[in-house]
């Protein structure tokens, strides 16, 4: 006797992939988003995460600092802060790649829900080595709203020998009970 099983189709949990260089953010002490145009969506519509929604973002481009310039890392969703790295101290780089990866957990949902957010940044350095900073926090949001993803550059001076831009963003749901969006 023979039996069968129903296998469920595969989910492609992608959901974003960007597809064009985002704005270079250089000059400025103003925090800039470094996300460029793709396909995709980066919006979750009102009501729709779970509790333990999961997602992984992976960035990735070239960055130019001058000793000791620093920058800082803002996650946004919504325009609510979810995480900042801090002020990242950066050694003299020139036209050196970057990535950085980030990973978000709905812990609760509702008016007042919360998101786990961890990420790190590395960079080359001139010398061949490279260095890095990882950030995590624990924030409040509203998943009763529509939330977008975004993420910004802020240089703590403003410098023409400071200069970061991403070229690559990809954004993947990887763990939900049901919906992807």
């Amino acid at each position: 006797m023979s039996t069968s099983i129903k296998i469920p189709p595969k989910n492609n949990p992608g959901l974003f992939a960007q597809t064009s260089p985002g704005p270079i953010v250089t000059n400025t002490i103003v925090p800039t988003s470094i996300i460029g145009s793709g396909v995709g969506e980066l919006t979750v519509p009102p009501n729709n995460f779970q509790v333990g929604d999961s997602y992984h973002a992976k960035l990735g481009g070239i960055v130019s600092a001058g000793n000791n310039n620093a920058l800082t890392i803002i996650i946004k969703s919504d325009g609510t802060v979810l995480a900042t790295s801090g002020l990242i101290p950066l050694s003299t780089s020139t036209n050196q790649a970057w990535e950085m990866e980030i990973d978000f957990t709905l812990i609760s949902i509702g008016a007042t829900g919360s998101v786990i957010t961890n990420g790190n940044f590395i960079y080359n350095r001139n010398s061949g080595t490279y260095e890095g900073r990882a950030f995590n926090d624990i924030e409040i949001i509203n998943t009763t709203t529509p939330q977008a993803i975004d993420v910004e550059i802020q240089w703590d001076q403003a410098s023409a020998a400071d200069s970061i831009v991403c070229y690559q963003f990809v954004l993947h749901k990887t763990y939900g009970i049901t919906k992807l969006f």
